[in-house]
């Protein structure tokens, strides 16, 4: 009979680098107060994804202070985003390349 491994200490857990021990290992302190050192191998980046949306309108009061997000003042409503593109970011690009943005 084989045995089976739990595998619950193998879920993805956030933690914090506390110090690089060398170029491939790291000291991390985990969402449960635990400390480990880790491969690099082992690390991935923590992306934070949006849930929801929500629309507040100027007569709602109760969410307090909001933060909106930035928008660039010279990027109008109707700009597509290849136009949106710094066209000197693109210079390593051959002239049908650049066309195809």
């Amino acid at each position: 009979m084989r045995k089976i491994r739990r595998i619950s200490h193998l879920r993805w857990k956030q933690g914090k680098i506390l110090r690089v021990r060398s170029p491939y290992s790291y000291d991390l302190e985990l969402s449960d107060e635990l400390h480990r050192q880790i491969h690099a191998n082992k690390l991935r980046p923590f992306i934070a994804r949006v849930q929801n949306v929500w629309i507040i309108r100027d007569q709602d009061t109760e969410f307090g202070e909001v933060e909106y997000a930035p928008i660039c003042a010279d990027i109008g409503p109707n700009t597509v985003p290849s136009e949106q593109i710094d066209k000197t970011k693109l210079n390593q690009l051959d002239p049908s390349q650049q066309a195809a943005l």
